[in-house]
Formats: C-alpha cells, sequence, structure tokens
C-alpha cells in the first residue's frame, strides 16, 4: 500500500506513521458521532419516561376524585 511513497524500512516506518495518524482523527470523528447519538437516546428514553408517568400520576389524580364522595 505505502511502497509507492517510500523508499526503505525507515521511510516506511514513517509513512504508516502518518496513514496511523489520519485514520486516528476519522476514528474519532465517527466515536464522537456515535457518543453525540447515544446521548440523544438517553435523552429520549428519559422524555419518554417522563411522559409515562406524567400519565401515571393524571390517571391517579382523577381516580381519586372520582372516588371521593362530594359533602355540600
Amino acid at each position: 500500500m505505502n511502497n509507492g511513497e517510500a523508499k526503505g524500512a525507515p521511510q516506511q516506518t514513517v509513512v504508516n506513521g502518518w496513514y496511523a495518524n489520519d485514520i486516528a482523527a476519522v476514528t474519532a470523528a465517527q466515536n464522537t458521532y456515535i457518543a453525540a447519538s447515544s446521548a440523544r437516546n438517553g435523552s429520549f428514553l428519559l422524555l419518554i419516561g417522563l411522559a409515562v408517568a406524567g400519565e401515571l400520576i393524571i390517571r391517579g389524580v382523577e381516580k381519586t376524585n372520582r372516588q371521593r364522595p362530594v359533602t355540600s
């Protein structure tokens, strides 16, 4: 792969370092994207949990209000 850019083992090592550096930058960008995606998923699940909890609270309050006898 790198034979065209290097002649000899020392130059080959330098060229391999360049490619490794380029690949590390791409890998870092991909990992950043994956981390942001995971954070979005966690936030979405939190919102769903809050919505379910709110619904249960509202239903509980309505049920309690229906069961109380009206005293006037």
